[in-house]
């Protein structure tokens, strides 16, 4: 949450997948100061992400036959 929003960081295949997107938008949002994150330095590799750069490269990802039982992360 930023504030009182949700934020939607698409539909990822893994859960590891989804933990590295949620960091990622963490990094983006809080700093690398933040508490709660899965991964700090696997977050810092991959660098800082906003909810819009998030949903476009798992948009990329996936095809339109692709599906993933792990829904949306927030």
């Amino acid at each position: 949450m930023i504030g009182d929003k949700s934020l939607y960081l698409g539909l990822w295949r893994t859960p590891e997948e989804a933990a590295l997107a949620r960091d990622r938008a963490a990094l983006h949002y809080y700093g690398p100061e933040y508490r709660w994150f899965n991964d700090r330095e696997r977050a810092i590799q991959a660098g800082p992400a906003d909810a819009a750069t998030l949903t476009a490269e798992v948009f990329s990802a996936f095809k339109e036959e692709t599906s993933s039982r792990f829904r949306g992360v927030y």
